[in-house]
């Protein structure tokens, strides 16, 4: 019996893994719960004090600051905006982050406070991006991203890369609170490419800091633990030690690794290094983190106070997502102690619990394809942006960007008209019945060879006979003239990649000096020169088959006799006018004809 119930509350408290995140930093955490409406607002209370994010954000636009607002009207106007910025601050250092909105809304909504174009729109991004970065804090991700990306449009328009680099971070963290994981990575790694250019430590460290969230929750923690790293280093370098969040994060990840002793050591170190105002629900996470790791180790006592620590920090903050986590690891541990009795408690708390953020997530995923809507919006009005610059620039060198690209366009079509003239032209020429023709001529041009005695002019051939010293008579130049057609011909000794010379002299019984000779006097040709028309020859009858797209550019040039592509291609180039790959491209498209 005991058996059975332990197996059925670890299958009731299963989960799809120990984090779902870094737990190393409050921006992350979605504590919309523990939002305090402050007493001068007329606002409405859902059940279980969860609110339902649409109908959350309605009640906020309907709330004023009239009264503050009457007293402070009969202000000049560069002195009312004084009054509501410091106004703002006061609250927000209070925590009061509903009526923050308020007060920056209504500085946005009045046209007093700055009147020079370039500094309205600064003034005017930096509000929104404010607003933005509030709408986070209280939960209202799909409102906080409206005024994220009004905030990123504003800043490009005057190149505030500071403001595009926090657009882009507040952006990621409204994404990946929307359940859009991609866009959340895309728009992180936009932020780091201004900030390596823009020379702001801090910004710096946040973005490596998110880009390491990013890679956690893929599971990539080396990359995460990579850049993590990196954060901290930097954040030593401007704050003069180094960050308990960025340990506890780092340890986070050793421990999903499994490497327990590392991930402690690295809690030890965020422990170290907390300060007297360090948030609560970082010291809250860290706890849990160490619970988390001597539960893996099996230290169920370590690990259990450490929870209890978490928890309670939690529900003294009332930081509800990590509430959630609390109560599922004390009923895992109580589970493996077989105390029954406390894992149903803590379970049943984790159920009722996660519950209720479901609920509350449901309005979320209803409003997601309205969201990817306004997205697809936002995306299409950055492009606009983007557009008209280049418009802009276009203006002022088209017309000579134009004209030189149509120039060098021109040449190359005529250029090409050329070549495929040209190919054309050589594969009609040489098509397989006109080159079975010449076969047939050469054939009886070598019988006719054989019987008939050419005469020279005497005046030349006594000239070549002292230039050469040869006394050959024309029965003999005629009779090499014979062998040497008859082996290129009939033996094809020119698919010998070694053949020279001297060798093809030995062939057909002669000597080098006698072949040079009536290559020269009959032949009006060099050997080399014959040699490698010969083999070009038989390169482009292989070209022509049809099986010839199985073979490479190297083996067809070796079935030709060359010893190598590069001669083959000089060769071929000098014969044909044309790359080998260009005639039996062209050659293919002439078949398909």
């Amino acid at each position: 019996m005991n058996k059975s119930l332990l197996i059925l509350l670890y299958l009731s408290v299963s989960f799809s893994g120990f984090a779902t995140g870094l737990r190393g930093n409050h921006r992350w955490n979605k504590n919309n719960f523990a939002l305090q409406l402050e007493n001068n607002f007329a606002t409405q209370t859902l059940v279980a004090g969860h609110h339902k994010d649409n109908h959350f954000a309605k009640i906020i636009d309907t709330l004023k600051i009239d009264s503050f607002y009457v007293s402070i009207k009969h202000l000049p106007d560069s002195l009312k905006a004084k009054k509501l910025l410091d106004y703002y601050k006061k609250e927000l250092k209070a925590g009061k982050y509903i009526k923050s909105i308020i007060i920056l809304k209504k500085i946005l909504e009045t046209p007093f406070y700055v009147k020079d174009s370039l500094q309205k729109i600064k003034f005017r991004t930096f509000i929104e991006n404010k607003l933005g970065q509030l709408y986070i804090k209280i939960g209202l991700y799909s409102k906080a991203l409206t005024y994220s990306t009004k905030a990123l449009i504003d800043a490009k328009k005057i190149n505030d890369t500071l403001n595009i680099i926090s657009s882009y971070i507040d952006i990621s963290t409204e994404y990946y609170w929307l359940m859009l994981p991609n866009h959340s990575k895309q728009n992180i790694f936009k932020a780091l490419k201004y900030a390596e250019v823009y020379d702001n430590k801090k910004k710096l460290s946040v973005v490596y800091d998110y880009i390491g969230r990013v890679y956690a929750n893929e599971k990539k923690y080396d990359s995460a633990r990579y850049y993590c790293n990196r954060a901290n280093k930097i954040i030593k370098q401007y704050t003069g030690s180094y960050s308990s969040a960025e340990y506890n994060n780092i340890g986070d990840l050793y421990c999903r690794q499994g490497k327990l002793d590392t991930a402690i050591k690295y809690f030890n170190l965020s422990k170290k290094h907390l300060k007297p105002d360090t948030d609560p629900l970082l010291i809250a996470t860290l706890n849990y983190n160490y619970s988390d790791a001597y539960f893996r180790k099996n230290q169920l006592d370590s690990a259990k106070n450490y929870a209890k620590q978490s928890l309670n920090i939690s529900k003294r903050m009332n930081y509800y997502d990590q509430m959630i986590e609390d109560y599922k690891i004390l009923a895992l541990i109580f589970a493996k102690e077989h105390n029954f009795d406390s894992t149903i408690l803590y379970q049943q708390k984790y159920t009722k619990l996660k519950d209720s953020i479901f609920a509350l997530n449901q309005q979320t995923v209803l409003s997601r394809i309205k969201l990817l809507n306004d997205i697809k919006t936002n995306e299409l009005e950055i492009s606009k942006l983007k557009t008209e610059k280049r418009i802009q620039n276009i203006k002022s060198r088209g017309l000579l960007f134009a004209v030189i690209f149509f120039f060098i366009v021109a040449i190359i079509v005529f250029y090409q008209k050329t070549k495929i003239k040209k190919a054309y032209n050589l594969i009609v020429g040489d098509s397989i019945l006109v080159k079975d023709l010449r076969e047939e001529i050469t054939n009886l041009r070598i019988k006719l060879n054989a019987t008939r005695i050419f005469k020279l002019d005497l005046e030349e051939q006594k000239k070549l006979n002292e230039t050469n010293k040869t006394i050959l008579t024309d029965e003999q130049i005629s009779y090499i003239e014979y062998k040497i057609r008859k082996a290129f011909d009939e033996d094809k000794v020119y698919l010998d990649k070694y053949l020279d010379a001297k060798k093809f002299a030995q062939l057909i019984g002669s000597n080098r000096s006698y072949v040079s000779y009536v290559l020269k006097t009959r032949m009006r040709s060099k050997f080399s020169d014959l040699l490698n028309t010969y083999r070009v020859n038989e390169a482009k009858k292989l070209l022509l088959q049809e099986d010839a797209a199985k073979y490479t550019l190297e083996v067809i040039a070796l079935k030709a006799g060359f010893n190598s592509v590069t001669t083959f291609n000089r060769a071929f180039k000098k014969i044909t006018g044309v790359t080998p790959s260009f005639f039996y491209k062209t050659a293919k498209k002439v078949n398909q004809l």
